[in-house]
């Protein structure tokens, strides 16, 4: 009995359900659906993005925008959806991804018009793991994130030490 349960969890964990739909980047075509092979433009998956965002699912969010950040070629539409990204995973309480989400957006855009707000975004992030949200491990939450908030605000406060907020922090 013990393993026809193993091997149907095995089943149902490796073998991707036929309902989801993986996208993928075409030079040809740009995005395209695998489930239906529908193409997608960036302003379309912008869009759906900003819908999910507004309706509370964050998660859902935060892959849309994911995909446009790393997929489209139009570079403003990637320098918000990267934004967004970080934005949607806060939401979506996913603290350290988020963090990481913004620090990937940074790199691309260390000039971007949103510094400000994205440095406090990231020592927000750090007060909230600092206060006890806790860390991932495997996507599950168990994990203390404190030493990691406070690492976050060291990290961020030695980056930007002169802004007019980072004393508060």
């Amino acid at each position: 009995m013990n393993r026809i349960a193993l091997a149907l969890a095995f089943v149902f964990l490796v073998v991707p359900s036929p309902a989801e739909a993986k996208w993928i980047w075409s030079t040809d075509t740009g995005l395209v659906d695998t489930k239906d092979y529908e193409t997608a433009d960036p302003q379309e998956l912008y869009e759906r993005g900003k819908t999910l965002y507004e309706a509370g699912k964050y998660d859902e969010a935060a892959t849309e925008f994911s995909r446009i950040s790393l997929y489209a070629s139009e570079e403003t539409f990637r320098e918000r959806a990267g934004f967004m990204h970080g934005e949607a995973l806060f939401h979506a309480a996913k603290y350290y991804k988020s963090f990481v989400a913004y620090e990937d957006y940074l790199t691309l855009w260390p000039r971007t018009p949103r510094l400000k707000e994205v440095i406090k975004r990231q020592l927000d992030i750090g007060i909230k793991m600092m206060d006890g949200a806790k860390k991932d491990l495997l996507g599950v939450p168990i994990l203390s994130g404190r030493s990691t908030g406070i690492e976050i605000l060291r990290k961020v406060l030695d980056k930007y030490p002169f802004e007019d907020f980072s004393v508060e922090y």
